[in-house]
């Protein structure tokens, strides 16, 4: 689950979270951000979707908030918040890339602590394989 101030702050807004029909409305009456709100929705898309990534690596190896995602040597987005998770034994984070690199199965790198981690989107809420 986002959450406000790590993965929602003031330079995402509300459809590049996931957050249409829950945390805005495009028929109520006006509202500070509305018109951009709106502008996204009429023209049907946004530059990054917030989704989920599990990284190839350990618990040692979460990522800051911040640290870039990379689709080859192209900076294509940034972690928004990571931890560990037990039931996948492996590190997972959120973040946002760019549109074109949302597809679950889509295969990113991470940059932490000087290195290049693998990452792969991953379907959220994260559930262990079948």
């Amino acid at each position: 689950m986002s959450r406000l101030g790590q993965d929602i702050n003031d330079r995402v807004v509300p459809p590049e979270a996931n957050l249409e029909g829950i945390a805005f409305s495009l028929s109520k009456g006006c509202y500070p951000g509305q018109e951009v709100v709106a502008r996204m929705d009429t023209y049907g898309s946004v530059k990054r979707r917030l989704v989920g990534f599990v990284i190839e690596g350990t618990e040692k190896d979460l990522p800051d908030a911040g640290a870039k995602l990379f689709s080859g040597t192209r900076e294509v987005g940034w972690v928004s918040s990571s931890t560990f998770s037990p039931l996948l034994q492996k590190p997972i984070a959120l973040g946002f890339p760019l549109r074109d690199f949302t597809s679950p199965g889509t295969q990113l790198e991470v940059e932490t602590l000087g290195q290049k981690l693998s990452a792969s989107v991953s379907p959220l809420p994260f559930t262990k394989p079948q």
